[in-house]
């Protein structure tokens, strides 16, 4: 086990609290889905010579990290929750050897795992939010304004009822995609988590009219947001109206994280889309090697 030793969840906890992680692996989220879904979770942990927490792991189905994709998947988790980025609890500085796997390993962890590698790992890769040129922003800016002055408003989804949210991104989920989302999961977890909650839906005329769906977890060194999905009506004639969906929330996540004096990671997940590029830089993911 490589000095691997069991220890409890709030052993992790602890781990967690010190040296933070991502949203699918912080302890109310690992909390949430082991009530629900039996995932087998076990708990390792990495100490020194005085018995201080170096580094700790939640493990799934036997050998594999959790907050893995394909685990989620063959358990059949409906809850949303992003697992294209896998951050462990590790002290800096400290390496180790995983003896779990992963494909999905963060770059925030890529210096601490001796047997992490992303040449081995198809080239994996997350998106993230960059720094936006002033001239970006501006735009964004000009962009918003017009949407005011044309009859358009914002609601911050923390006025709202939970109820109220789901119904209008499932609303709008419908018009883009022709599909429900699964209302009764992400009522549950957000009543649960209400911490995860995060952003804005546009209205239009006094109608739903975009939202991207967002969550957050603050860590003690940076504040996670997680891009899971949006939804708008198709038939407003403005183009723009994702964009400025997607740009009041990277706004109010960028004022969020200088006030809390942290780094700021927006993700976007993989680099599955063209307009990607426009808003985010690529880091590697890294495989875990195991015999």
């Amino acid at each position: 086990m490589f000095g691997w030793k069991k220890a409890s969840f709030d052993n992790y906890v602890e781990a967690y609290n010190l040296y933070g992680g991502g949203i699918s692996t912080s302890p109310e989220v690992l909390q949430f889905l082991h009530c629900r879904l039996n995932f087998n979770e076990k708990y390792f942990v990495k100490i020194d010579g005085n018995g201080n927490i170096l580094a700790a792991v939640c493990v799934w189905d036997a050998n594999y990290l959790a907050g893995d994709p394909n685990v989620s998947q063959k358990f059949s988790n409906p809850y949303p929750v992003c697992s294209d980025e896998i951050i462990l609890p590790i002290k800096q500085g400290h390496q180790c050897v995983l003896p779990f796997k992963s494909k999905f390993l963060s770059c925030k962890n890529a210096d601490n795992v001796i047997n992490g590698f992303h040449i081995l790992n198809a080239h994996r890769e997350i998106c993230f939010v960059k720094k936006l040129s002033g001239k970006t922003v501006n735009t964004r800016n000009r962009e918003l304004k017009r949407f005011f002055n044309n009859g358009g408003k914002l609601i911050n989804i923390l006025n709202i009822t939970t109820d109220e949210f789901v119904d209008i991104y499932d609303e709008l989920f419908f018009m883009r995609r022709q599909i429900h989302i699964d209302k009764k999961a992400i009522k549950e977890l957000l009543d649960e988590i209400p911490s995860l909650k995060f952003g804005n839906i546009l209205f239009w005329n006094n109608n739903p009219a975009a939202v991207q769906f967002v969550i957050k977890k603050q860590c003690v060194n940076w504040i996670n947001f997680d891009f899971i999905n949006i939804g708008r009506d198709m038939n407003l004639q403005d183009s723009s109206i994702g964009t400025i969906a997607m740009w009041v929330n990277v706004r109010d996540a960028i004022t969020l994280s200088e006030k809390e004096e942290v780094e700021m990671r927006f993700s976007f997940g993989r680099p599955t889309f063209d307009y990607k590029e426009r808003w985010c830089t690529k880091e590697k993911l890294y495989r875990v090697i195991t015999l």
